[in-house]
């Protein structure tokens, strides 16, 4: 049997109501089968959210016979991953731009 990966969406306080039922709720958890479904969510929902959070099923302990669980905050991720390829994007550029000045 394979476990579920639990994702947990953090809404901001404004955006909580459009998507969550109980007034002041704002966490909720999905049961899904991949990073990648929780991937869809985050892309779906990204202006609403403050953070998302997946936790992975790992290995299980053997002294306590419990299932350790990996956490991964992935907005933060993406953020660190987006600022990456900015930062990458715009050393390209003025690079390039050097080269031209050279020319």
């Amino acid at each position: 049997m394979t476990q579920q990966i639990v994702a947990r969406f953090v809404f901001q306080p404004d955006r909580a109501a459009e998507f969550l039922f109980d007034e002041g709720q704002l966490v909720t958890e999905l049961h899904v089968d991949s990073i990648e479904e929780v991937m869809e969510y985050v892309l779906q929902f990204d202006d609403a959210l403050e953070d998302a959070i997946v936790l992975v099923p790992g290995l299980i302990n053997q002294e306590s016979g419990k299932r350790i669980y990996n956490t991964i905050s992935l907005l933060d991720s993406t953020a660190a991953a987006l600022a990456q390829e900015e930062a990458e994007a715009l050393a390209k550029a003025e690079a390039e731009a050097e080269e031209e000045e050279g020319a």
